[in-house]
C-alpha cells in the first residue's frame, strides 16, 4: 500500500515533464488494477494545490485536476491528522528535510512504510522505503 509523492502527480498531468512517461504508466496500472491499494496522501494533494497556484495555473484548472484525482479507479485518500505531524516534526528535526516532504514521508510510514517516488530524499529516512517508479512499475508490465 504505497503512498505517492507528489512528482508522479505533477509529472502525470504535465507531458513536457520528464518523468511524464513513467507517471502515464504508473496511473494506467493503477487504473486497471495492476498496481493495487496506492495512496494519495492529503498533503501531497495540498503541495499539489500550492504548487501549481505558484506557477499561475487557474483555480479552475486545479479543481478540475484534484478532481480527477479524487475520482480515479483505485486511488485511495489518505488523511492528514495530528500524529502524522508530530512524526513529521520529528522527520524534520532528524533529517533537516523539507515541510512536504516530512509530512509525506510521516503519512507514508503510517500506511506502509512505502513511497513511490523519483525523490532520493526519502531513501535516508529510517523505516521508510522508496520505491524508484521506473523499477517499481517492471513488476507489473
Amino acid at each position: 500500500m504505497p503512498a505517492l509523492d507528489l512528482d508522479m502527480l505533477i509529472a502525470f498531468t504535465n507531458k513536457a515533464d520528464k518523468h511524464h512517461k513513467i507517471a502515464d504508466t504508473l496511473f494506467f496500472l493503477i487504473k486497471i488494477g495492476k498496481i493495487r491499494n496506492v495512496y494519495l496522501p492529503v498533503s501531497v494533494a495540498i503541495e499539489y494545490e500550492l504548487v501549481h497556484k505558484s506557477r499561475g495555473i487557474s483555480e479552475e484548472q486545479i479543481a478540475y485536476e484534484l478532481s480527477m484525482f479524487k475520482k480515479f479507479p483505485n486511488l485511495h485518500h489518505y488523511p492528514l491528522n495530528l500524529d502524522i505531524l508530530i512524526l513529521a516534526s520529528k522527520i524534520r528535526r532528524t533529517y533537516n528535510i523539507s515541510y512536504f516532504d516530512s509530512i509525506h514521508a510521516a503519512t507514508a510510514i503510517k500506511i506502509d512504510k512505502q513511497i513511490i517516488s523519483t525523490d532520493d530524499t526519502f531513501d535516508k529516512i529510517e523505516n521508510l522505503k522508496r520505491l524508484d517508479p521506473y523499477q517499481y512499475v517492471i513488476k507489473f508490465e
